[in-house]
């Protein structure tokens, strides 16, 4: 896996891994994670160092304090404190959280999934689909 990841900007875990498969030691500075397989409590993607490294934006703040595997871990050791998680990735998107506040920073986006991202990325995709085909709107 370290092999995998050397020199990437962009990480995307999409596994059902119940213990981590990335190691916090094995990320750059300027790294940004998504890390959105893992959706219990139970499991988890990246080990308690990759997300103490890392300023932790969440999808929604309520589902991953009580499913987010990542988070609960490295919180009940002790690594990180409750208020770890920096903002919902609305916040980010509409300007009003900072996300990353230095190009060396290593960035996370948790997710485990919210039904409205879903459906606005199904109505972009079908959008763009019939304006690709012509039918636009049916």
């Amino acid at each position: 896996m370290r092999e995998a990841i050397a020199g990437a900007d962009i990480i995307c875990t999409t596994t059902k891994a119940r213990e981590p498969i990335l190691q916090g030691d094995w990320l750059t500075p300027g790294t940004h994670l998504n890390v959105v397989g893992s959706s219990i409590a139970a499991a988890a993607e990246i080990d308690t160092p990759a997300v103490v490294k890392a300023r932790f934006f969440v999808d929604r703040r309520e589902s991953t304090i009580h499913e987010g595997g990542e988070y609960l871990r490295a919180l009940k050791s002790g690594a990180i404190a409750a208020d770890h998680i920096l903002a919902e990735i609305g916040g980010v998107a509409n300007g009003s959280k900072i996300g990353r506040s230095s190009p060396l920073d290593v960035t996370l986006y948790k997710s485990l999934g919210i039904a409205p991202q879903d459906l606005a990325s199904a109505h972009y995709v079908l959008q763009e689909g019939a304006r690709g085909r012509g039918w636009a709107g049916h």
